[in-house]
């Protein structure tokens, strides 16, 4: 069996990862994972390096945004000399629909999946989505989604397949030795609390409002310490306002990094007030981790399978927020947070259960 994997980059993100963690978990000799991708600059080293052991390929076609009619020739070309029995869309919204029509007419099997709950196209984006959730109801397609709010953002009443987003749990299982190299090298003293977030610089993301409440949090609290992971269009924003906050000396700004499995061993505390989502997996990951979360209540609570998430309203002001904070700080015995990593391998976010479900999923289609 030949599928395709089509996603617009190889960057660091959720699709990312869940790809990442599924190439890690399949263990077959009978079907090759290829890759269609749009940009040209390849984030996700760790993912380039999972295709090519599977002895899979990736293939460049012109982005959509820029050359559409070249978009549409290039993927056509691909899919006609490659001969994929399976093509598997990973999507956040439904803005081109070419690429599933020539597949649904080159007569190749297609899954839609779906990865998040509401797109950031703006009023025109959310138009065309509408519209083409629509037109994909009368194909026929398979459909996955990473949870029920993803699903019927893309789906509505239709029937969907939910594949969780699997995690190697055992990766991120807390090691108090790690916890004190990342703090040494970002200097952060020892007694000193560290509030985390992981994610691209986003509207999406609400990282202005994860500085207002670290503000508020570090008024009481001078010994704290704000760790920023991830990079994106909208960090020069948030540098600025750092700056004007007085925050320079307290705010760290990681960027993009391969290690975030063990920056999440220096953290107390991960702040995710994202105005909306599919299924996160970095929530997943930080509860392996041990890691107590205060995330937003627009976030499904499906990905609370552990005792360490409290949801709060956006509607709440900062001040609120940082009171939520300081109630969600557990400082854990090390014992406690090394047991999260099995709790979460028991349950159905973990890597191998998915890459079993999901190989299971293309043979019966």
């Amino acid at each position: 069996m030949k599928v395709l994997h089509y996603i617009y980059g190889l960057n660091i993100g959720g699709a990312e990862s869940f790809l990442l963690n599924f190439l890690s978990s399949v263990h077959t000799v009978d079907c090759t994972f290829d890759f269609c991708i749009q940009s040209n600059t390849i984030e996700n080293k760790d993912l380039e390096k999972a295709i090519i052991r599977q002895h899979g390929h990736i293939h460049f076609i012109a982005p959509y945004n820029k050359r559409p009619l070249k978009n549409k020739n290039d993927f056509k070309r691909l899919v006609q000399e490659c001969h994929y029995d399976v093509v598997h869309f990973h999507l956040n919204s439904l803005l081109n629909l070419f690429p599933i029509v020539i597949c649904v007419k080159e007569g190749i099997k297609v899954i839609v999946h779906s990865h998040n709950s509401k797109s950031n196209g703006g009023l025109l984006g959310n138009a065309l989505h509408r519209i083409n959730k629509n037109r994909i109801r009368k194909l026929d397609i398979g459909r996955l989604s990473c949870g029920v709010e993803a699903g019927e953002w893309f789906f509505g009443d239709e029937k969907y397949c939910i594949i969780n987003n699997g995690i190697i749990s055992e990766k991120f299982k807390y090691n108090n030795h790690i916890r004190k190299i990342i703090r040494e090298l970002y200097k952060i003293p020892s007694e000193c609390t560290v509030i985390g977030h992981v994610g691209r610089f986003s509207e999406q993301k609400n990282h202005k409002f994860i500085v207002d409440v670290f503000y508020e949090y570090h008024i009481n609290n001078k010994n704290s310490f704000l760790m920023l992971i991830g990079d994106g269009e909208r960090k020069d924003d948030i540098l600025e306002r750092v700056k004007k906050k007085g925050l320079d000396k307290s705010v760290i700004f990681c960027g993009n990094v391969v290690n975030a499995n063990e920056c999440l061993a220096s953290m107390d505390v991960m702040l995710f007030p994202s105005l909306y989502e599919g299924l996160p997996f970095t929530l997943i990951e930080a509860q392996a981790a041990g890691v107590p979360i205060l995330a937003s209540d627009v976030i499904s609570k499906n990905v609370s399978i552990t005792n360490l998430i409290t949801f709060k309203s956006l509607n709440d002001s900062p001040e609120s927020w940082s009171t939520a904070l300081m109630n969600s700080i557990i400082k854990s015995e090390e014992q406690e947070r090394v047991q999260y990593s099995e709790a979460v391998k028991d349950t159905e976010y973990d890597s191998e259960q998915t890459a079993i479900k999901l190989m299971k999923y293309y043979r019966e289609l």
